[in-house]
């Protein structure tokens, strides 16, 4: 984005950049992270809030995609960050964007997985500081964030790769008496 975005000539680059970050970043997103919680749930009452969450996200994915594909979107160089100009219909706006924070934050908090409620706060927090300080650039600033992110999945996913080995190579974890 940052080398097609000033040259005139990349227009359509650039443009299609735009497209693929916003599918990523508003379609896929707030779909993955409650299924990908749903798929790590165990049976129960925890399970049904994933699938609640997760249709939530669908809804919020189904409608961005719309949104996406029907209005007119653009990204531009503005306070040396990439700004998301996005025309969508300003009357859901507000509520979607409660539903998109809802749809991938709360799973991680109804989560058997001891850690899970890690990402949740980190994600809370990002969207807090990135709102507070980036506000017009929310969208790019945000996705620098999601990058930093990937810590707190990396703690979540040492929790269940180590039940998961033991299961696995159970000849390994063997001692004799």
């Amino acid at each position: 984005m940052w080398l097609s975005l000033p040259d005139p000539d990349k227009s359509a680059t650039s443009h299609t950049l735009t497209i693929i970050f916003l599918i990523l970043a508003q379609v896929v997103w707030p779909l993955y992270v409650p299924l990908s919680i749903l798929f790590l749930e165990k049976k129960g009452t925890r399970k049904n809030i994933q699938k609640i969450l997760a249709g939530l996200g669908a809804l919020v994915s189904l409608y961005l995609g719309y949104c996406l594909s029907n209005y007119a979107v653009q990204a531009q160089i503005t306070g040396h960050h990439v700004e998301y100009i996005r025309n969508y219909p300003p009357t859901f706006q507000n509520a979607v964007a409660v539903f998109y924070i809802i749809s991938i934050i709360a799973p991680s908090f109804f989560s058997h997985i001891k850690r899970m409620w890690v990402l949740g706060v980190t994600i809370i927090i990002s969207a807090a500081i990135t709102e507070l300080f980036y506000e017009n650039y929310f969208v790019s600033v945000w996705c620098f964030f999601a990058s930093l992110l990937s810590l707190s999945v990396y703690m979540v996913m040492l929790e269940i790769q180590e039940p998961i080995a033991k299961i696995q190579n159970p000849i390994v974890n063997y001692t004799t008496p």
